[in-house]
Parts: structure tokens; sequence; C-alpha cells
């Protein structure tokens, strides 16, 4: 028999990672989860990620304390709202999937993972320098080349990005079929009760439930 694949899906409790989740049990691997709490402003996304990787009987899920505040500037980190340079959007944190891959390289070389998996979709390549095709082709042979084990050729290594040709709503709509409990998830950059429903990541998601005609059971602040 066939050994199953090992895969690290870096989890952040969101949509696009929690669809990631699903479809990787669908396909039925071995899922390690790998959850960043890098002092984000939005802790409740911490509490997604523990309840998606437990429904989807993720062998492992571990959550690793990295404080960007300490190095990065973003809206997003908690005590570090100003920007230092006009450059960058509000919502950019420097080089945060460039250390989240590298965090998870050194993972999936330990337990001998063929895959790392990433939420990526077209929004964010639109974005984030660090969130595009070319990035993550890149990144990959920087894997490959940098450690041991694939470069030694003990085993292989493959950035999987399942949603990254699609458009969010798209996305969606396979989540959807795949059975994501969607209300467990947090997109919200803010960490109040409810989605705050002003955010880009709020109106991104509300507007990805509008295009693909389903019903969206997010409850927000801000209706």
């Amino acid at each position: 028999m066939k050994q199953r694949a090992k895969s690290i899906l870096i989890l952040s409790g969101g949509l696009d990672s929690s669809i990631c989740a699903y479809i990787l049990k669908n396909e039925k691997k071995n899922i390690y989860c790998l959850t960043f709490d890098y002092n984000q402003v939005a802790r409740k996304e911490l509490i997604s990620a523990a309840q998606i990787a437990e429904l989807i009987g993720a062998i492992e899920h571990k959550v690793l304390k990295i404080d960007l505040n300490q190095i990065c500037n973003s809206k997003l980190i908690i005590e570090n709202n100003i920007l230092a340079s006009s450059k960058h959007i509000s919502t950019y944190v420097p080089a945060r999937n460039i250390i989240f891959l590298a965090f998870a390289a050194a993972y999936a070389e330990t337990i001998g993972a063929n895959e790392i998996v990433i939420g990526t979709d077209q929004i964010d390549g639109g974005l984030y320098a660090d969130c595009r095709l070319d990035f993550m082709t890149a990144f990959e042979k920087a894997i490959a080349l940098g450690c041991n084990a694939y470069a030694d050729k003990k085993n292989d290594i493959h950035i999987y990005l399942p949603l990254v040709y699609k458009r969010k709503e798209e996305n969606l709509m396979e989540g959807i079929k795949l059975g994501v409990p969607f209300e467990k998830t947090w997109s919200c950059y803010e960490n109040y009760e409810l989605h705050c429903g002003k955010c880009r990541n709020c109106n991104d998601r509300r507007n990805a439930f509008k295009l693909a005609k389903m019903h969206d059971p997010t409850k927000y602040l801000c209706q």
C-alpha cells in the first residue's frame, strides 16, 4: 500500500487556509498544521486555526510564537501600528510568507514531508509580492537547494498552492462543496467579538459570498 503523503499546512484560521485544510482532507493526506502567533492583532484567528485543525483530524497542530513586533512594522501587529514607510500598504507585514515558509521548510525536512501548502489566491498575489506564483516557485527551488534532505535527493519538496489560479468566490464554492465550516473561520484584521465588517479582509469575505451567491454565515458588526 502506498504511504499517504505528509503535508505541512500553513493554517491561519481564515477562509483560504481553511479551504486548503479541507482540500487536503479530501485528498486523504496526513496533515501537519503550522500556525504562527506573530503578535497579530487578530488573536481570534488562532482560535479558529485550532478548531479547523481538530475538525480535519490533523496529525499535529503546532503554534509557533515569533514576535514580529521586534523587527516588522505593520497595522496587523500589536503595539506597532505606525508604518515606517508610506511605500507599503498598511496591511503588509514585511516578508511574512518568507518567514512562514522558512519555518515550514524546517518542519517539513524534520518529519520527511514532501509538500508545504499555503492558501494564497489571486487577490493576495495582486497585493503582496511574497504571495505571487513566481516567488513561490523560486522559494520551492531555494528549499530544494538549501535543505539537506532535498538537496541530497533523499526526499522531494513541493509548495502546493491549491487556490492560486482561482478567484476567491470560486475557491469559496469549492470549500462549500467540501464542507468547510466557514462560521468557524476568522478573516477580520480586528479582534472584536464579531467581524468588524469594514476592513479589507471583511470586505473581501463578504464580497466572495455575494459573488458565489451563497449564504454568508458571518456576523458583522457593521452591516
